[in-house]
């Protein structure tokens, strides 16, 4: 089965959990994260990736730090709704530092 990312980055950190030997799932679940006043859910959180070894939730974002303030919310949001949920927020500095770092161990 070939697994469809929303972005680039998300299919590359997919191949260094691979790489490494990492189990991951892509966007496993969705958390209902804001309910309404008769306890409907009306928005919902689905985390990039779920490393079952690490029982962790992964988000990734390549946006600028300014534009991240959405992912933020649904981040404080899972946790306060679902406070034994460990998540990461994988930020575009994260990024480039993990790819960063294995472009130089490759050289």
């Amino acid at each position: 089965m070939v697994t469809r990312f929303a972005h680039r980055s998300e299919a590359e950190f997919a191949r260094l959990l691979d790489f490494y030997e990492v189990e991951w799932i892509y966007e496993p679940c969705a958390f209902p994260i804001v309910r309404d006043a008769l306890g409907n859910a009306v928005e919902w959180f689905t985390p990039d990736f779920y490393l079952p070894q690490y029982d962790l939730f992964l988000e990734m974002t390549v946006q600028s730090p300014r534009l991240q303030s959405r992912k933020n919310r649904k981040i404080r949001l899972l946790r306060e709704t679902f406070p034994d949920v460990a998540i990461k927020l994988f930020t575009r500095r994260d990024v480039d530092r993990v790819f960063s770092n294995r472009r130089a161990r490759a050289s």
